[in-house]
């Protein structure tokens, strides 16, 4: 196996469902992988996969889903092979009445043509 990823990409945004998340923010950490059976002929960049994180983000969204799936688009633009995985956490969201530490998303995208299982 052939992995290059990104771990604990950290931000911030005013983006959400609520009113309150679209004013006062929340904080993001994204965890994004790309995996491959044995190395690729075009040898990934994990910076390439942290900007593509903060590009879809800068995009703007309600739903991690969204924001997940601009991810996806982004990476598969260069790198179209191989097996995408995204795991999104929202610190300290806004849900009222309640105290959460963090609610989250994980994605995983595999192209077609690949052989991983």
């Amino acid at each position: 196996m052939y992995t290059v990823y990104a771990k604990g990409v950290k931000l911030r945004k005013n983006a959400g469902v609520y009113a309150e998340e679209k004013y006062v923010g929340n904080s993001f950490e994204v965890d994004i992988s790309l995996e491959f059976e044995q190395r690729p002929h075009t040898i990934p960049d994990y910076v390439y996969l942290i900007q593509a994180v903060y590009g879809a983000a800068d995009m703007g969204f309600e739903w991690l889903e969204t924001w997940a799936e601009n991810i996806i688009d982004r990476v598969r633009l260069t790198y179209p092979e191989g097996l995408l995985k995204i795991d999104i956490r929202k610190y300290t969201p806004f849900i009222e009445g309640r105290e959460v530490g963090q609610v989250g998303l994980t994605m995983e995208h595999r192209p077609e043509s690949s052989k991983i299982p």
